[in-house]
């Protein structure tokens, strides 16, 4: 069984009518029509509707990782062995091989079952970030746990641990650990990955015998609009999620969250989560809104529409009360703006614009160039905190 992602929100009305009508009841064009139905983000510009591992794949290929299953029973097991053999062609230093090893742990969760009866178990994997017993993992892996238990390699006992907090959008948790004796992994940079570059994926799948070497497919955020995330090629198993990816140094630059049906896996890249972590710590994560639905022009909506672009943002509906609604962005089905650039920056979609607003904190101005009946505007918008029902 898969872990659910973020659920999409449902494609909202507009003004009481179904997302392929006009607002004054007519029907939409086939395009308009076509594209609402398959490309309207109900994003509001962070409610969520991005797509996470174990949701509808980011991708073609992509797969979320399984872990609500019964991978191991709570007693008399122990942990998979990892071998080394296979990845000393990355030429990494037989102590940073040794330490990596000794910093990835094993998670293991209970999980309360609808309508009661015995609790569901499932396991992931863990990075050490601090000897205190600070434990960096994938949020799925722990969404929903009752219970929590890290054990390190040398199985010197199961250890309870408590989270601290989890960040759904960048499918991190931070976990503190008690008792926990294991050393924390060093910290690269994954800002300076290339393609190409060799990295290994280590984690407590119960199917890994060794770990997994490959190479950067692309460092990008076209897989999770507003967080970047390294794509590569050495496989990943269930369990594997909240694992490490590793340079040739030794050096913790992703986190495990997603396999590949084509081989290979996604990790968040660790400069996203290392500035996530202060809000990991205490628990409260704010993200900015923007407070709009809308869709991506097309070729076909742009001349439906008669739009002098082919390229932007056709805002479909303004959340009353929402930062746009207060700066007076206008949404409609035909009528709506078209927000064709962000702080001087062109906006090809709305991942496009998604991203760049999560970069951003509540607070913060942006101005957005939109097109409103044949005429450029500026219109200048103080980004707020997502709700908390959103």
């Amino acid at each position: 069984m898969e872990p659910s992602g973020i659920p999409g929100a449902a494609i909202p009305a507009v003004g009481g009518h179904s997302a392929g009508m006009t607002k004054e009841g007519r029907r939409a064009s086939p395009a308009i029509r076509a594209s609402l139905t398959a490309l309207l983000l109900t994003v509001l510009l962070m409610a969520p509707a991005v797509t996470l591992p174990g949701a509808a794949p980011a991708g073609p290929d992509l797969d979320g990782p399984e872990i609500r299953i019964p991978l191991l029973a709570l007693s008399g097991t122990t942990l998979p062995q990892t071998v080394w053999a296979g990845v000393r062609a990355q030429a990494l230093p037989q102590a940073a091989l040794e330490q990596a090893e000794a910093s990835v742990v094993w998670i293991r969760i209970l999980v309360q079952r609808r309508g009661g009866g015995r609790p569901g178990e499932g396991s992931g994997s863990g990075i050490v970030l601090e000897p205190s017993g600070l434990v960096l993992t994938a949020e799925h892996v722990v969404r929903g746990a009752v219970r929590v238990m890290v054990t390190t390699r040398d199985r010197s006992g199961v250890h309870e641990a408590r989270v601290l907090g989890a960040d759904a959008l960048l499918d991190a948790a931070l976990l503190e650990v008690d008792g926990l004796t294991a050393p924390p992994l060093p910290v690269g940079q994954s800002g300076l990955l290339q393609p190409g570059d060799p990295v290994i994926a280590l984690g407590r799948a119960p199917r890994r015998s060794e770990p997994s070497s490959g190479t950067v497919v692309d460092v990008s955020e076209q897989y999770r609009p507003g967080v970047m995330m390294i794509r590569h090629s050495a496989p990943v198993f269930p369990g594997d999620s909240g694992g490490a990816l590793l340079n040739t140094r030794g050096e913790l630059i992703g986190l495990v969250v997603a396999s590949a049906r084509t081989g290979g896996g996604l990790a968040v890249a660790i400069d996203d989560v290392r500035r996530a972590l202060d809000q990991l710590r205490t628990g409260t994560i704010r993200r900015p809104w923007l407070g709009i639905s809308g869709t991506t022009i097309t070729r076909e909506i742009a001349r439906d529409l008669n739009l002098p672009v082919q390229e932007g943002i056709l805002v479909i509906e303004v959340i009353g009360d929402g930062p746009a609604a207060r700066a007076g962005l206008r949404g409609g089905q035909r009528e709506g703006d078209v927000i064709v650039a962000i702080d001087g920056r062109s906006v090809t979609s709305f991942e496009t614009l998604l991203g760049y607003v999560l970069r951003k904190q509540p607070g913060e101005e942006v101005t957005l160039t939109v097109l409103r009946d044949g005429q450029t505007v500026t219109v200048r918008v103080t980004l707020q905190a997502r709700p908390a029902d959103m």
